[in-house]
């Protein structure tokens, strides 16, 4: 069993990612991340640096450069699927809440209409 701190807005990233990201170092730490999470996980839900932030161009002394904005994000997500910050949850129930409160309620342009990566989710229809 392994605990991830994952930001609450990464729930929807995950869901999506398709190799590209900020850098290589960054895409690279999301996909090893990716691949280590499993049904037995747990989460600890967070709307600060988490594991994927690692690597992450944007972290300047473990802070996001663009924390205004991913913040709004991340409390947009809390908010909907009803998690608490640090609430610590089974990863499956983690994504499966993210998926039906969001991406399947079609939510998601809404909660990451300012989010650059959007084109990419948006394309990918549920």
């Amino acid at each position: 069993m392994s605990n991830y701190k994952l930001r609450a807005h990464h729930g929807l990233c995950i869901q999506f990612f398709e190799g590209k990201g900020y850098s290589d170092s960054f895409t690279s730490n999301m996909s090893n991340v990716i691949n280590n999470i499993n049904n037995d996980s747990y989460i600890q839900v967070v709307t600060n640096k988490d594991v994927i932030c690692n690597g992450c161009p944007n972290l300047e002394n473990d802070v996001c450069n663009s924390q205004h904005k991913v913040g709004e994000i991340d409390k947009k997500v809390l908010t909907l699927c009803g998690f608490k910050e640090n609430e610590i949850i089974k990863a499956k129930d983690f994504f499966q809440r993210v998926n039906e409160k969001i991406i399947k309620a079609n939510k998601l342009k809404e909660v990451c209409k300012n989010c650059e990566w959007l084109y990419i989710c948006g394309k990918n229809k549920v």
